[in-house]
């Protein structure tokens, strides 16, 4: 058996633990040669010998492990066969036992002494061999990395770590496949795994370091595990997830161009379950064999399916009685104006009925609309307002009545009428507020008493048009005591061009001649009228000499009042309890002029009979009626030379 140690490297230490270990099991100590071949070959792994004899004294794998490593050596070499046990030479008896124990223990302090040396001085050779160096027994992606330099380790994997670059994931989403390259979760930089290689049995512990040493020497440490980067997977997770999630789409009603309703179909959603893909995906990874040929592995995730809350078939069932319920628009009347509104804007279409109702009111919609109308109707009473300069009014107002929208009734109606098949209009009143008293009522002035009206468009002169405009300005605002009588020419005063008077024409001692203010009488005939038409005492009025056609357009003949300055003048008296205001409005486009007259409720009625010869001469018979039911009557003669 010894001279099979021919071939055992030189290095003496080793040979001489082997030996030692050789010698234990020739005489049966099989656990103290398992102890020493274990230090002859961590000082040198090269010894085959001593391999193939601790092989012997394990099985399994720890035997397989043994002899691949003395075939590394000894290429033929086998696992040989215990031999049979000698007995160990026994020591002479000599009579004193005490001296033999005592030279038997000295043995003993210098053999293990000299195996203290001898292990430190190997391992001190050992360090020295690797330093800077990978130690025994590492391994990277399936290949040895014992005994080289950190760059050179590098250099040894780094085909391999470019082959693993150029792989993926595939990641089954349902029907769908998305790639995650390998490089996206974790770094192939050989450099990175060449250090740590050459770190393994450098680390800060002693028994850490001592621990990998020695697990080197008698085994194989995998430097090759890549870490997975979580951040790197989480945002290839938000990837996919951007990529494959899908809101659910809820179904919903449709209307068509011509009215009637449709259903849009639902979509079931898709959400990707993120902690699941994480350990799908870290449970795929752990399963990666580096040592192999590189290749793409394969991911599958579940997603999570997302339903939508409204399915088509239940809006479907639905359709008959929504298109039933919006087939005519709701229709509101206030104060005569017609409001229109689409009644599926009034309903919860978000919430469907159960089968045989109708669908439920949108009472936020239906609140919207009646505050908007509220807005639109709304309004304070307001007293009249005037603003007086001597016995004219240069501003005024009357009293505004006040409206109030009952919403909470309006809104009820509303309700109603959407819950039944009533598509009649809803009529709607507002609550009515009398105006307070203001500064016209101190005067008297309440309401129109007195309407006159006259057309001028048969008379197609522009001078003749600013005239009657100029003219009516100077009773606009006119304020007439109770008692007084008015003068039209007394009002009127000057008619000149600095007051704004054009040329026009009048009649002169039965000539038409040009007069400053020519059309005048057009002004003195609608208040005639107006006065007329109040009931109002006429103290003095004179018909035109001749027959003017533009006075009959909307009057019978006889209701016309010439004025000239210094001669015919119009007069009338205020009999009223209170004040009268002269209202003027003169529309140059249509061609009329007329006068409201406002003051205090007299009461009366006034009609009018007209008759004549149809030529020359013609009489207006005025009857007023009180309010007691007494009456009186007047009588108006005019008399035309043509």
């Amino acid at each position: 058996m010894m001279s099979s140690m021919a071939a055992v490297a030189p290095n003496p230490q080793a040979v001489a633990w082997a030996r030692a270990g050789l010698l234990a099991i020739k005489y049966g100590r099989y656990r103290d040669s398992a102890a020493l071949l274990t230090r002859a070959v961590k000082l040198d792994p090269m010894l085959g010998e001593a391999w193939r004899w601790l092989g012997a004294l394990h099985s399994g794998q720890r035997q397989t492990y043994c002899l691949r490593w003395a075939q590394r050596s000894l290429p033929s070499a086998t696992i040989p066969r215990l031999p049979s046990v000698v007995a160990a030479p026994v020591a002479p008896v000599r009579s004193k036992a005490k001296p033999q124990r005592r030279g038997n223990w000295r043995k003993v302090a210098r053999w293990s002494s000299a195996a203290a040396l001898a292990a430190l001085l190997g391992f001190g050779g050992f360090q020295a061999a690797y330093a800077n160096r990978v130690y025994p027994g590492i391994q990277a992606f399936g290949q040895s990395l014992s005994g080289l330099t950190s760059n050179e380790a590098a250099q040894a994997i780094l085909p391999t770590l470019q082959a693993w670059n150029n792989h993926h994931f595939k990641v089954q989403l349902g029907d769908q496949t998305a790639i995650v390259p390998f490089n996206a979760l974790t770094s192939f930089d050989p450099q990175v795994i060449a250090e740590r290689a050459l770190q393994i049995g450098r680390e800060d512990s002693w028994s850490q370091r001592l621990s990998n040493q020695s697990l080197g020497i008698v085994g194989t440490i995998k430097a090759d595990g890549l870490l997975l980067n979580q951040n790197s997977l989480d945002q290839a997770i938000q990837t996919l997830a951007e990529a494959s999630d899908r809101l659910a789409v809820d179904a919903q009603f449709q209307r068509n161009p011509d009215g009637a309703w449709a259903v849009s179909n639902d979509v079931i959603g898709l959400k990707l379950d993120h902690a699941q893909t994480k350990a799908a995906f870290q449970a795929a990874w752990d399963q990666i064999d580096w040592a192999a040929a590189p290749r793409d592995y394969e991911v599958v995730v579940a997603q999570q399916a997302l339903q939508p809350q409204q399915k088509a078939t239940e809006l479907n069932a639905m359709l008959p009685t929504l298109n039933q319920q919006t087939a005519a628009p709701l229709i509101i009347t206030i104060k005569g104006n017609e409001h229109r509104f689409d009644r599926t804007s009034l309903l919860d279409l978000n919430k469907l009925p159960q089968a045989g109702q109708s669908f439920g009111n949108n009472n936020v919609a239906i609140k919207a609309i009646v505050q908007e109308l509220a807005q639109n109707y709304d309004q304070p009473a307001q007293a009249s307002r005037l603003v007086r300069n001597g016995n004219r009014a240069t501003e005024w107002q009357f009293g505004q009545i006040g409206y109030t929208l009952d919403q909470a009734q309006l809104q009820t109606q509303i309700g109603q009428a959407l819950n039944t098949a009533n598509n009649a209009a809803l009529d709607f009143s507002l609550h009515e507020t009398a105006p307070p008293a203001g500064e016209l009522e101190a005067l008297g002035i309440y309401q129109v008493i007195g309407v006159g009206a006259s057309d001028f468009s048969s008379y197609p002169d522009y001078n003749r048009d600013r005239n009657v405009e100029v003219g009516g300005k100077e009773f606009d605002g006119l304020l007439i005591a109770p008692g007084e009588v008015v003068s039209f020419g007394g009002t009127v005063g000057d008619i000149s061009l600095e007051k704004g008077y054009q040329i026009g024409e009048m009649i002169e001692n039965g000539v038409a001649v040009p007069s400053i203010g020519g059309g005048i009488c057009q002004v003195s005939t609608t208040l005639f009228r107006a006065a007329f038409w109040a009931g109002l005492p006429i103290e003095e009025r004179h018909n035109h000499s001749w027959r003017l056609a533009w006075y009959e357009v909307d009057a019978p003949a006889g209701m016309d009042a010439t004025i000239a300055l210094g001669g015919p003048d119009l007069k009338f008296r205020n009999d009223t309890t209170g004040y009268i205001l002269i209202d003027v409005e003169t529309d140059l486009v249509k061609k009329n002029q007329t006068f409201t007259l406002y003051g205090s409720d007299t009461g009366r009625t006034v009609t009018m009979e007209a008759t004549g010869n149809s030529w020359n001469f013609f009489q207006i018979f005025r009857t007023i009626t009180e309010r007691d039911g007494t009456s009186r009557s007047d009588r108006w003669d005019s008399y035309y030379t043509q």
